[in-house]
């Protein structure tokens, strides 16, 4: 079925038009189907206005491109030259893992983008891939040497490692394709001294970068953060539970510490337990992480007993790097807020880039809730009720029963907190997300 569309939105749309001669797609300003129409807007047929939709998507969509590239110039003091016409839709390749079936949407959905076939293409511009792929890393200029930090690592010699950038400087940047291209209109600019200045902007990119332990394994981003935290002065296990490195078992001076802990925790237990309290405060309820080398939920268990754990820290588990596992043990957040009696986590998301020695932090406004699909309690001690990891839930038989994928968005956080808990007065944006995202900018 055609839609009607009004005089007044096609002469907007054609005055748009005629304010982008110089855009990527110049011939939109030429359109004739949009000329035509405007003698009698009343005639037309669904081709006509499908050409129409056609060509005023792809206007909306090169706007956008060089308004996101205009952001980009003056976040970085930048000046980023857009590719000229005709232009070669660059190729990305997804390959599988968490979130690859959504970042080959959003991929799509961006006119500039084309599929590859195959992850060796070699004119594939993005690669995304679930491990780091090597070899395509190895195309990319590396810019610093990473630094292994651990457990034992000073602020001081963390200090001594950190080198300071320079100040960002004015550059002129050129997509790949273009800097071998002579453009006649090109003029001197006295604001850039020297051909010097000019660089390529880089051909390729991967979903991994240099040194991305330091924050995607849990032992390095836990050192960092320490290392941070105490540097600032601040105490990290205000934002992170109590938590203890073990590199060598129970052997592992941090084992040791960790059982000074859990012995004083469980006397207070055995106290609780003596006056017969309808509800114990203190479960002594920790939990074990591998250290490196893992993710979606695998060899992530939780324990109540002292010799479960230390038979758990001394499995000795060589990588195939041949070197030990680690692990970081936790305690285990006993009492958590949940949903018709269930675990959830919050997913949310920031991006860091660094252009032009310029380090800019972004933050994503939504996000999602994971659920687990069994009630909690601290009487079993079953994955199933406290992981929240999809890669863990999707095995369930009930998975996707309560919510779709196990998943819930913000706004309807918010609906279950209104009626369920509207003596507490939360709102998901405005109390909850501001102090995830002060995390996240610390």
């Amino acid at each position: 079925m055609c839609r009607m569309i009004s005089y007044r939105r096609l002469r907007i749309s054609i005055e748009s038009d005629k304010s982008q001669e110089n855009g990527v797609f110049s011939n939109i300003k030429n359109c004739t189907i949009k000329k035509s129409l405007l003698g009698d807007p009343g005639k037309y047929n669904c081709q006509d206005w499908a050409q129409v939709e056609r060509e005023r998507m792809i206007w909306q969509k090169e706007s956008r491109f060089r308004e996101s590239i205009e952001c980009w110039n003056k976040l970085n003091e930048i000046e980023i030259e857009p590719p000229k016409t005709p232009f070669i839709p660059y190729k990305f390749y997804v390959g599988g893992g968490n979130n690859s079936m959504v970042v080959r949407t959003v991929f799509k959905r961006r006119w500039w983008w084309s599929k590859a076939e195959h992850m060796d293409d070699p004119n594939v511009n993005v690669l995304w891939t679930q491990l780091l792929h090597k070899d395509f890393m190895d195309t990319i200029p590396s810019l610093v040497n990473g630094v292994e930090l651990t457990s034992r690592t000073t602020v001081e010699e963390a200090q001594k490692v950190v080198k300071k950038m320079p100040p960002p400087v004015k550059r002129k940047m050129k997509y790949e394709s273009d800097s071998d291209s002579d453009s006649e209109d090109e003029e001197d600019d006295d604001e850039y001294e020297d051909d010097e200045d000019e660089i390529v902007y880089p051909k390729r990119s991967h979903n991994h970068v240099d040194n991305h332990i330091h924050i995607s394994n849990k032992k390095a981003l836990y050192m960092n953060m320490r290392l941070y935290y105490q540097q600032q002065g601040w105490d990290v296990f205000e934002i992170l539970p109590l938590t203890y490195h073990i590199q060598d078992g129970t052997h592992d001076p941090e084992y040791h510490k960790f059982l000074k802990v859990y012995k004083e925790l469980a006397r207070k237990t055995d106290k609780e337990k003596g006056q017969e309290k309808d509800e114990a405060t203190v479960h002594n309820v920790w939990i074990t992480k591998p250290g490196e080398n893992t993710n979606r939920g695998r060899f992530i268990n939780v324990f109540k007993d002292v010799n479960a754990i230390g038979e758990e820290v001394n499995t000795k588990y060589i990588n195939q790097h041949g070197q030990r596992r680690s692990y970081i043990l936790q305690k285990y957040i006993e009492r958590p807020f949940l949903i018709h009696r269930r675990k959830f986590d919050i997913r949310t998301y920031s991006l860091i880039t660094c252009v032009n020695q310029n380090v800019l932090g972004f933050w994503y406004k939504d996000g999602y809730l994971r659920t687990t699909t069994r009630e909690y309690n601290l009487k079993s001690l079953n994955r199933m009720i406290h992981l929240t990891n999809d890669a863990v839930q999707k095995k369930a038989d009930d998975y996707g029963k309560f919510e779709s994928g196990n998943k819930l968005s913000y706004a309807e956080f918010q609906k279950y907190i209104d009626n369920n808990h509207p003596d507490v007065k939360c709102d998901v944006q405005n109390d909850i997300l501001p102090q995830i995202k002060d995390i996240n900018r610390k």
